[in-house]
């Protein structure tokens, strides 16, 4: 059987994205660190601190899809 997981960034003060409609600050956190962590698909990876690293590394290996919405689509595509 499948297992689904969820996972939400939003910031303290409730916004998702910055004044100016900018989500980076949020997932910035996936690019911040020295440590690479290769995920499932071959062509992304992430680089995040060595506490973090096992974590996400037992999370991205295991993990078949990756669903986001439209708006998060087209501002992630923004951003790469």
């Amino acid at each position: 059987m499948a297992q689904v997981l969820t996972h939400m960034c939003m910031s303290l003060d409730g916004f998702v994205a910055q004044s100016d409609d900018n989500p980076a600050e949020l997932f910035d956190w996936y690019w911040g660190g020295d440590v690479m962590v290769r995920s499932a698909q071959e062509n992304m990876s992430f680089s995040v601190d060595a506490a973090s690293a096992p974590m996400l590394a037992e999370l991205t290996s295991s993990c078949g899809a990756i669903l986001a919405g439209r708006r998060l689509f087209d501002q992630g595509r923004r951003l790469g």
